[in-house]
């Protein structure tokens, strides 16, 4: 649990709504772990795109 926190925990505060992902991370904790899974997949999906996007705006 705690690489999964690190893992995230960059992109919550890189991300300006960090509020947010805590709330969805907390949400995460209290589902069951199939389900746990295939939404930290979808948050990682997600963060990858928004890392794009910024580096899109830099380039």
């Amino acid at each position: 649990m705690t690489l999964i926190i690190i893992f995230i925990y960059p992109f919550s505060v890189f991300i300006k709504s960090s509020m947010i992902m805590k709330i969805i991370f907390n949400y995460l904790l209290t589902e069951q772990p199939i389900r746990f899974m295939i939404r930290l997949s979808l948050i990682m999906i997600i963060t990858k795109t928004i890392r794009r996007l910024h580096t899109d705006e830099r380039i």
